[in-house]
């Protein structure tokens, strides 16, 4: 299960997966690394299935 923070993040991400990190962060608190990891995980989901 995914915290609130990765969460938010994880919804950021789908709605754009180019948003920038720095502002994913402000609204997360997450560390810019782990949103970085994050956004490849969301591009390849999106690549590999465009229906998600």
């Amino acid at each position: 299960m995914l915290s609130k923070a990765k969460s938010k993040a994880w919804q950021l991400l789908i709605e754009d997966s180019n948003r920038p990190a720095e502002e994913i962060r402000l609204a997360t608190g997450l560390r810019v690394g782990v949103i970085e990891q994050m956004r490849g995980d969301v591009q390849k989901r999106l690549r590999d299935n465009p229906e998600f």
